[in-house]
């Protein structure tokens, strides 16, 4: 009997607007490695708010590019209303035209009524079309509040895509410790002859070494466990005798797995509960049960201590096991969190730690590093991060064009700083040769000094025949 449906699709289901944020992560593992043609082809044709692509052989892990998922979906999904109104919105700021802005009519949040519907479609549709021309075992969708048939389906079925996991794991031992992989690049299926293929740029196909690969292969291999019926995992954990009604995990993956449950089951308070309580107990740990508590954090409504608790066993967690300082995935989201709970300048402390216990630079972990810098309303730290900066941006110069987003945290940067030669180059850099509105910058404080620059305001002016 065949299978009713394709490949296993985790998360499929109706996506509620509510659901759609700043930020998404997906991934998607191949029965086969693609060939570099076969890379541009399925990065060209995604949907334009997941086009942001990291590959290992087998698998990619892709998502949006910085903190524009919502809005890419409203611009790109969006009515022809919607659309019109934008472009005529801008138009007006070009011109100078304040009081004819129709900012009703450009609602993001408004608009994603529409447009979330068009955007799961044309997602569905471009699975499809890439499992003919690479099958699909297992791909990690959007979160949808409620699994339709091929969701539930695909959770009934976590178990074959762990097993490919393993098997892959089997072959290629190196992906279990991101520390100790090595920088190997992981290369592509060779391809047969001379293919025709989409241009794309090419760091989103581009090869990766062997400790990046691995740190998204952990990431990819925790979302999957969560998913595996207790009865059912494949590493089963023994239990601890206990006389309490709600005994601690006995280790740090039944800790992840309980607290990625209750996560799953809308219980991301008992989530947050059962980790602090486990991590202040001392009980080992690994960067999958402080993933979580910072997902727990950023989705929560703490009260200002509890937030400050959560934090400082965030860092001091991380300052005691150099390992997990040396995720960058995991630093990534940790910077994010001391960012948003008033911890900036203590986050630039735990990088420095992080980069002597051998962090790499990302283009994420760089981009939330100078945000922090930003954020520290200190000279002296600000001063700190903008050395890192420029040395990282010289020794690596794909940092800034995998993410651009760094420019625009460097402009804010070096306008806290009073360097506004060096703040309007990075903004440059960041704006490129897109039509952006002045109208944001005028109402931060972040720009303050860049908006008193002609030359700024400039970039903002069309050209001439254009």
């Amino acid at each position: 009997m065949s299978a009713p449906h394709p490949f296993l699709f985790f998360d499929h289901g109706h996506l509620e607007v509510d659901r759609v944020g700043k930020c998404e992560e997906v991934f998607i593992w191949f029965a086969r490695a693609p060939t570099p043609s076969e890379r541009k082809h399925i990065v060209a044709t995604c949907p334009e708010p997941l086009r942001s692509f990291q590959w290992g052989d087998r698998f990619a892990y892709f998502g949006s590019p910085g903190d524009m998922y919502d809005g890419l979906i409203a611009d790109t999904y969006g009515s022809d209303a919607f659309k019109a109104a934008t472009e005529a919105n801008m138009k007006a700021i070009d011109e100078g035209r304040f009081d004819d802005l129709d900012e009703a009519a450009t609602n993001v949040w408004t608009e994603l009524f529409e447009a979330v519907p068009k955007f799961a479609a044309a997602l569905d549709a471009w699975a499809m079309a890439v499992h003919e021309r690479v099958p699909i075992v297992f791909l990690k969708g959007p979160h949808g509040t409620d699994p339709d048939d091929w969701g539930v389906y695909s959770e009934a079925e976590a178990g074959r895509a762990m097993q490919a996991m393993r098997d892959y794991e089997a072959a290629n031992p190196w992906v279990l410790d991101a520390a100790t992989a090595g920088d190997e690049p992981v290369e592509p299926a060779p391809e047969s002859g001379r293919k025709r293929a989409p241009r794309v740029h090419k760091y989103q196909v581009m090869p990766l070494p062997r400790s990046t690969v691995a740190e998204f292969y952990g990431w990819m291999k925790a979302d999957i466990s969560r998913r595996l019926p207790a009865t059912g995992a494949p590493d089963p954990q023994p239990s601890i005798p206990s006389t309490s009604n709600n005994p601690l995990p006995p280790d740090a993956d039944t800790a992840c797995a309980q607290s990625a449950e209750r996560v799953r089951s809308g219980d991301v308070a008992g989530a947050h509960d059962l980790l602090v309580t486990y991590i202040s107990a001392g009980r080992p740990l690994d960067w999958g049960v402080l993933n979580n508590l910072c997902y727990t954090l950023r989705n929560l409504d703490l009260d200002a201590g509890a937030r400050a608790t959560a934090t400082t066993l965030v860092r001091r967690a991380l300052e005691a096991d150099p390992t997990l300082l040396r995720s960058s995935r995991l630093m990534e989201v940790v910077l994010a969190v001391m960012n948003e709970n008033g911890a900036a300048a203590e986050s630039i402390d735990l990088v420095a730690t992080a980069r002597d216990a051998g962090l790499q630079w990302t283009p994420g972990v760089l981009c939330n590093t100078v945000y922090s810098g930003v954020r520290s309303t200190d000279r002296a730290v600000a001063t700190r991060v903008a050395e890192w900066l420029e040395a990282a941006l010289r020794a690596d110069k794909t940092l800034g064009k995998t993410n651009r987003v760094i420019h625009d945290n460097a402009a804010c940067l070096y306008c806290f700083l009073g360097d506004i030669d060096l703040a309007l180059r990075h903004f440059k850099k960041f704006k490129g040769r897109r039509k952006l509105s002045i109208d944001p910058y005028r109402a931060d404080p972040d720009y303050a000094l860049l908006m008193t620059d002609d030359r700024f305001l400039a970039l903002f002016v069309p050209k001439k025949g254009r």
